[in-house]
């Protein structure tokens, strides 16, 4: 059987649509398999269902939207079309 390499990937995005002074950024953090994104671990490391979670998982969204334009690096292209953050 093949065993599944994880990374752990940790990024400090600063707000990047309708910025404003009081708007929060959020640490996130998500895991990867095999190149790819395992999307119900973006923001693992808030608490599911708080509003740091949720506020972490539209940032997170946005990144991926920035990073797929800016890159057109497979992981959050493919992210940006399949990741429906739960709010």
């Amino acid at each position: 059987m093949r065993s599944l390499l994880f990374f752990i990937v940790i990024l400090i995005i600063p707000s990047i649509a309708n910025a404003s002074d009081t708007e929060t950024s959020y640490r996130v953090k998500w895991k990867e398999s095999e190149g790819k994104i395992i999307y119900s671990s973006v923001c693992y490391n808030y608490k599911k269902g708080s509003i740091d979670f949720r506020g972490c998982r539209k940032q997170a969204l946005r990144y991926f939207k920035q990073k797929c334009a800016g890159t057109g690096e497979y992981k959050f292209c493919a992210a940006t079309r399949e990741y429906k953050p739960v709010i």
